[in-house]
């Protein structure tokens, strides 16, 4: 579901965040959604999990699932879509302890 959703907005995010740079209405909003992004991850994977994430697995999680990495991975460095959905399913078995 997360490769779905990189692929429909990651180069929508890269042009927010340019437009964001030099326009104070526009950076309010990008704000706005990546918090709401970031509640959002912080929810998914607390139910996928079904334990409470802490604050250091949310901002890592928060950053590597975020439209930049993707934008990185994906755009920038070539990955196909089953490399980056491998490459977000290592991270997360990094990132969780067994148990």
């Amino acid at each position: 579901m997360l490769t779905d959703i990189q692929e429909r907005i990651a180069k929508l995010w890269r042009t927010a965040m340019e437009a964001a740079a030099s326009d104070e209405e526009i950076d309010g909003w990008r704000s706005e959604w990546d918090e709401g992004r970031r509640l959002d991850t912080r929810r998914s994977l607390e139910l996928i999990l079904q334990h409470e994430l802490d604050d250091v697995q949310l901002d890592l999680f928060w950053g590597i699932f975020s439209h930049e990495v993707y934008g990185m991975l994906v755009l920038d460095r070539g990955l196909d879509r089953a490399q980056y959905a491998e490459r977000m399913r290592t991270a997360v078995a990094a990132l969780v302890p067994e148990g």
